[in-house]
């Protein structure tokens, strides 16, 4: 699932932060609202591992309950964050990313946070982190690391400079939430938040905070657009919009230029290493996460992302979506040479499905062997062209189902062996 960005920006759930991180060079710009509280935020992910973020934050009905010494009928915030990704997604490894809000501004914003985001099934993803400053304000169950957190003041606030003093002062609090893609279009979400409001809910009354839970759902409008509709803190109604530019991901890369294909992984002979050719990995547990995982490491750097994926013993359907290459054949190629160098040996036919708008626009079927028969013979693309086979997408191959295996018992013990 790629990331989806919170009210404040970043990837995250509705309010608050998750562990993901945008791709490396995406600028995003983000406007949301609810009630009387308006946030702007513009972030840029500088390196795969680092991100940083520009906020404007408008809360209105500040003077109506509580007179402010600089007399605002609304109270104007700028605001800096930065976030680190200590590790990223792996088959059983969660998403963590360590979180500075408001690290450098007048603190109104202030918070820090370390939070874990893990996806399963490639449509669920779960949340869950540990909050301070803001984050630490509900239901928070000590200070962790001592000392004493400084307290936001109207007429002086923290003073736009590092406040590092601050940071992990304090109570801290958990936070955590869950998303849910219904199909490319629709995901839900919903977040239990550790931000109590103790300002806008408490003392000025802005809006009424009356539970932490924050429900919504988000419409996907191509892949640069999001917006979002949300029930806050049991009163309030939020809408959001994200606009998510990615250079890398245009099309433009003339296929003649550019990096060179990676070379075909030939196989060993099944006489000199028949083992290699036994199709029982398709009943491993954690054969589809290690398998995708590899591909993307082939893929990814290509601009080609895979959309749907699976598998038997002898056969591979993968889906993908290219975002980079303006040569079609070229990004099958790639594709083809991924699987050859990824895929185990007992797997020969390949079916390659271009998508285009979320729908497949045709099913192009290669045999491995020919694939590596071919890369060292002259003018093989044309030969390789003659023996490959276009046909509908028609739907994905059925689901790898384990071998039945069938045991004799005599006096050496029980003998099993897969039968068809």
């Amino acid at each position: 699932m790629k990331p989806t960005l919170s009210f404040s920006g970043v990837p995250g759930l509705i309010d608050m932060p998750s562990g993901d991180a945008m791709p490396d060079g995406t600028f995003n710009l983000s406007v949301s609202k609810f009630g009387a509280v308006s946030r702007a935020t513009l972030s840029f992910q500088i390196t795969s591992w680092m991100a940083a973020s520009f906020r404007l934050q408008a809360t209105g009905k500040w003077n109506d309950v509580l007179p402010d010494p600089n007399d605002y009928s609304t109270y104007n915030d700028r605001s800096f964050d930065l976030r680190f990704r200590l590790a990223e997604e792996g088959t059983w490894m969660p998403a963590v990313t360590l979180g500075l809000q408001d690290f450098l501004g007048t603190g109104f914003n202030s918070a820090e946070y370390l939070v874990a985001t893990k996806t399963f099934n490639d449509r669920l993803k779960v949340t869950a982190g540990i909050g301070w400053g803001r984050f630490g304000s509900y239901q928070s169950f000590g200070n962790p690391f001592g000392g004493v957190r400084d307290t936001w003041d109207s007429a002086t606030g923290l003073g736009s400079e590092l406040n590092a003093d601050n940071w992990f002062r304090g109570p801290a609090a958990l936070f955590g939430g869950l998303e849910y893609k219904i199909n490319d279009k629709w995901t839900l979400k919903a977040e239990y938040s550790s931000d109590n409001y103790n300002l806008e809910s408490g003392d000025r009354k802005v809006f009424e905070r009356k539970n932490p839970y924050n429900i919504g759902v988000e419409y996907a409008w191509g892949d640069n657009v999001r917006i979002g509709a949300y029930s806050l803190y049991g009163s309030e109604f939020g809408l959001s919009f994200h606009l998510v530019m990615d250079p890398k991901n245009r099309p433009g890369t003339i296929g003649v230029l550019g990096s060179g294909p990676i070379p075909v992984i030939t196989r060993p002979s099944r006489a000199s290493n028949p083992d290699a050719y036994d199709g029982g990995w398709v009943t491993q547990a954690d054969a589809n996460g290690v398998l995708r995982k590899n591909l993307n490491r082939y893929l990814e750097k290509d601009g080609i992302r895979i959309e749907d994926f699976a598998y038997t013993a002898d056969r591979v359907q993968i889906r993908i979506r290219n975002d980079k290459l303006d040569a079609p054949a070229q990004a099958i190629g790639r594709t083809a040479r991924a699987l050859a160098a990824v895929m185990p040996a007992s797997v020969e036919t390949f079916e390659i499905v271009p998508v285009v708008k979320g729908m497949g626009v045709s099913k192009v079927t290669i045999r491995r062997s020919d694939l590596e028969r071919l890369e060292h013979t002259p003018n093989n693309a044309a030969t390789l062209r003659d023996r490959v086979t276009w046909a509908d997408a028609g739907e994905m191959i059925p689901v790898a189902q384990a071998p039945k295996r069938t045991c004799i018992r005599n006096s050496a013990g029980a003998s099993c062996r897969a039968s068809a």
